[in-house]
């Protein structure tokens, strides 16, 4: 019987410490990319969208909604790359959340017009529901752009980078205002990790 299961407990450490390790190198691989590797100035900035905060009237009814911190984050340091001439052009990509009845990107469009960036000078795009989407979707709003930055939180550039290679999109990244919260950034990182190796697995097995 000890035999029996000391066979079955080696067998469960061959196969789980691959799988260990692999994820183990994907979480480096995020932590390393959390830095960005931005080429600028640039003409282009794409800024990624994340969850806007719901606006309730008296009776609990959604009637707006407004830029949550990762929004104010990823467009405030794209509207600093703006006024300081490293870019020209703003494109704000996001579509709208479970229950929402404004789009990522036109929360991101009002909150950049409030830090002085002319509507002649970005573009909204309010369909994409994943980040796979905000690169599809924007794609063909960029195709006259000759340098293009991705715009979003540290923990996110791994996986725009990954995906915009995939779609055979040439960009580099820019990380957003460092999160103050060392927690929220770690638990992020290793949930992006996850992804990744969804994402890898994903396009080995097509």
């Amino acid at each position: 019987m000890k035999r029996f299961v000391f066979r079955w407990f080696r067998r469960g450490i061959l196969i789980a410490l691959p799988i260990v390790i692999f994820y183990a190198c994907t979480v480096y691989y995020v932590y390393d990319r959390m830095d960005g590797n931005a080429k600028l100035p640039a003409e282009c900035g794409i800024v990624f969208g994340t969850a806007v905060w719901p606006v309730y009237n008296a009776d609990g009814k959604v009637i707006n909604a407004v830029a949550g911190p990762g929004i104010r984050r990823r467009v405030s340091a794209a509207a600093e790359l703006y006024r300081e001439g490293n870019l020209k052009k703003l494109f704000l990509t996001g579509g709208k959340g479970e229950g929402n009845r404004t789009s990522e990107g036109q929360v991101m469009g009002e909150y950049a017009q409030s830090l002085g960036i002319p509507r002649g000078d970005m573009t909204v795009e309010d369909r994409s529901r994943s980040t796979w989407e905000n690169l599809l979707y924007t794609r063909p709003l960029t195709s006259g752009c000759k340098s293009i930055v991705a715009i979003s939180d540290g923990y996110h550039l791994a996986r725009i980078e990954l995906q915009a290679h995939l779609q055979g999109i040439s960009l580099s990244t820019y990380s957003a205002i460092e999160i103050d919260s060392k927690l929220f950034t770690f638990r992020n990182l290793l949930r992006e990790a996850i992804g990744i190796d969804l994402l890898v697995l994903s396009s080995l097995s097509r």
